[in-house]
């Protein structure tokens, strides 16, 4: 999806009138890029989860698209959640900083030594690879192609449980004019509205 995002924020950004250039956007560790963002001017940050604690931190355009989030396992280790209760029994990898380790804190009520916490995919993934998790909190439509890129075959594994599913966000330093956060927001609106044919734009 971050693909998608980026696509979708450039058209908006053009329709706006404001210059964007995608080459220009740069993958860094989560919890600095929202941080960044938070305090420093003329930041945006693609893909992100509206959640209560974050409320009042930046501007937010969206959603752009939603998601499923939830607990992702080896098929090999047979990892079964059937309610609530059974996540408390796991070790859960979290990207430090992350909605999916909000909502396990804040909706299912996880402590915090059930959690393993870093501040990269790869770093996620390769402590789930080696069985030092039981699972690790990620979207559905991501963690295939992350897998790929780590040369993990994404076959082996499989969406145990969705947690939930999140409408997608881009944030903005708050800085930024409401008078501008407001015309992307009415332009990814029309981008939103289908067309002929009932498509969207």
């Amino acid at each position: 999806m971050q693909g998608f995002s980026i696509s979708v924020l450039e058209r908006v950004m053009e329709r706006s009138g404001v210059p964007f250039n995608a080459s220009a956007v740069r993958t860094v560790p989560w919890a600095r890029s929202m941080k960044d963002t938070a305090e420093k001017p003329g930041r945006i940050v693609v893909g992100v989860a509206r959640t209560p604690e974050r409320e009042a931190d930046y501007h937010w355009v969206g959603p752009v698209f939603t998601l499923k989030m939830g607990l992702v396992a080896k098929k090999a280790n047979r990892v079964r959640v059937r309610d609530r209760a059974a996540i408390h029994r796991l070790r859960i990898g979290v990207i430090n900083g992350s909605a999916p380790e909000s909502v396990l804190h804040n909706e299912y009520a996880v402590p915090e030594d059930a959690l393993t916490p870093v501040i990269e995919n790869e770093h996620q993934l390769r402590i789930l690879e080696a069985n030092r998790v039981d699972c690790i909190t990620h979207v559905d439509t991501v963690v295939p192609s992350l897998m790929r890129q780590f040369d993990i075959n994404p076959d082996a594994y499989e969406m145990v449980y969705v947690l939930k599913e999140l409408p997608m966000y881009f944030i903005f330093s708050k800085t930024t004019e409401t008078a501008l956060i407001r015309r992307i927001q009415e332009n990814l609106d029309a981008l939103h509205k289908p067309g002929k044919g009932g498509v969207s734009e």
